[in-house]
């Protein structure tokens, strides 16, 4: 599977354990409940990725989670 940078649009290569990076929104009371997301990143392109959710993350309800998923 293919997979793309959801902020840079570049492929991403799964690691040498064959994850991927991705990352969302998640609730904080429910941090495995994706609210958006996941989506691939790059680790460097973090901070450059924009959500829905981006006026509200850190003000207690949502939170920026990221997880090593299996490619």
């Amino acid at each position: 599977m293919k997979y793309v940078c959801e902020v840079c649009k570049e492929r991403i290569e799964p690691d040498g354990r064959g994850k991927v990076r991705v990352e969302g929104v998640t609730h904080s009371s429910a941090p495995k409940a994706w609210v958006w997301g996941p989506v691939p990143c790059h680790r460097d392109c973090r901070p450059d990725l924009r959500t829905p959710y981006d006026d509200q993350v850190g003000f207690g309800e949502y939170q920026l989670t990221w997880q090593d998923m299996t490619a």
